[in-house]
């Protein structure tokens, strides 16, 4: 963990830590040109011991030290899951359409030893519409991310000089790709 004490931050090791999790992945084509792939996180830590660094009550150079034992570690989310929905079929002679919506959800976090390092659970979804030709060649996608314009932040954390961090995720956006394969393909 990046612990500061005013201006002057350093990386300090969790001393003891407990971290169980599982992870599933599938993966379906029920019929021809269809796919749907499905996947889950689980995730349980808990610090056995650590003596952090007290921001609030720090100031260098006196240096005050808390027990989080019996805390989770920041940024490790209980469960996380996505899913994906897609299907391509054919166009014409040599051309494929594909239409896809993918879906993530992130569980909140504690902060670890910095409760105000919490994070909030965020769902994020996604859709992809794409035309090219059926050997892979070239292809075009129009695609919308963070569809429903969710306001989320993957991490926080206090930076050097007292700022409040947060590392926002992407808002709404939409665009265009051309994907074009040279040579041997």
């Amino acid at each position: 963990a990046v612990t500061f004490v005013g201006n002057i931050s350093g990386l300090a090791n969790v001393d003891k830590s407990e971290i169980m999790g599982a992870e599933v992945d599938v993966q379906w084509a029920p019929a021809d040109g269809w796919m749907v792939q499905l996947g889950v996180a689980l995730l349980d830590t808990e610090i056995k011991e650590w003596m952090a660094i007290d921001r609030d009550l720090s100031a260098w150079p006196t240096i005050v030290r808390k027990d989080v034992s019996g805390g989770e570690l920041a940024m490790s989310p209980h469960m996380q899951f996505n899913g994906q929905i897609a299907r391509q079929w054919a166009v014409g002679d040599s051309k494929v359409m594909d239409l896809a919506v993918d879906y993530s959800y992130t569980d909140s976090t504690t902060g670890g030893s910095q409760p105000s390092d919490a994070t909030e659970a965020y769902h994020v979804a996604n859709l992809r519409f794409g035309y090219g030709s059926d050997d892979g060649q070239w292809r075009v996608l129009l695609w919308g991310r963070n569809i429903t314009d969710e306001y989320y932040y993957p991490a926080a954390y206090l930076g050097g000089n007292g700022p409040w961090i947060r590392a926002n995720g992407m808002p709404r956006t939409w665009g265009v790709s051309l994907d074009y394969k040279i040579g041997a393909y």
